[in-house]
């Protein structure tokens, strides 16, 4: 049952021989949220207006998606970087099953991406209690928050897994530089998509960034006006964790 444990544990010690893109992954996205919120709130204080995107509560959120994106790269090129030295191929003929390959991948980038969003979460109430926004107060909402953003978490890990086993690692690389600027363009996070007019808005809605961090916004105030976009991004992940699987299926018969 636990027989994916061991491939885990090697995934995990390879992410951690790369600290310094780990910790970037991890303290870029932060110190990006740190930043916008004091200029957003020297502006507050000269009366001019701040995007309801900039309001510490929604910027939590879009702050914790980006971070996902970023782990979507790592996954990718951890991925295409053992497939390139013939990683993968040796671990083909061992006793793992398809199954282990994949939850040997998916367990430890799901727990750097947890990390990220409990960091992110945490940070933005420090944040608020600084600044004295008065924005966020701690509830069960929150940890329901945290929890519900595990899917949200897997679908860019499915990404990830995906792309880095159908491409080499310098495709890879520019891929996933893209995944990162899509995620930015369509997600919602730095910008309303609304402003680009209703047509931009409905190209957003096709892809999952923009439910995932429309749900997790929504989520805060109930769970009904989370469930549509929250519905989509289970869509996605059912569908992106299966692909992930038929190409490795085909990989390994290769």
């Amino acid at each position: 049952m636990y027989s994916f444990f061991p491939f885990a544990r090697r995934t995990y010690r390879e992410i951690l021989r790369d600290p310094v893109s780990l910790i970037f992954g991890m303290a870029f996205p932060l110190v990006l949220m740190v930043i916008l919120q004091i200029v957003c709130k020297n502006l507050s204080n000269q009366g001019l207006h701040v995007l309801e995107c900039y309001e510490i509560d929604k910027l939590m959120i879009g702050i914790s998606v980006y971070c996902f994106s970023f782990t979507s790269f790592y996954a990718g090129i951890r991925v295409s970087k053992d497939k390139n030295e013939g990683y993968i191929q040796r671990f083909y003929s061992s006793n793992l099953k398809l199954e282990d390959y994949v939850l040997g991948y998916i367990a430890p980038f799901l727990l750097i991406t947890f990390m990220q969003s409990v960091m992110c979460v945490t940070t933005a109430f420090i944040l608020d209690a600084i600044l004295s926004l008065d924005k966020l107060h701690f509830g069960f909402n929150y940890i329901l928050l945290i929890a519900m953003m595990i899917p949200c978490e897997l679908v860019f890990i499915c990404i990830g897994l995906m792309l880095g086993c159908s491409f080499r690692a310098r495709e890879s690389f520019a891929i996933f530089i893209g995944i990162i600027l899509v995620t930015i363009m369509t997600g919602n996070i730095f910008f309303p998509a609304s402003s680009f007019g209703n047509g931009y808005v409905i190209f957003c809605k096709i892809l999952p960034f923009y439910p995932t961090v429309t749900a997790l916004s929504c989520l805060l105030n109930g769970l009904s006006d989370a469930f549509p976009y929250y519905f989509v991004t289970i869509a996605y992940l059912v569908i992106l964790l299966l692909l992930a699987v038929i190409i490795f299926r085909i990989k390994m018969y290769k």
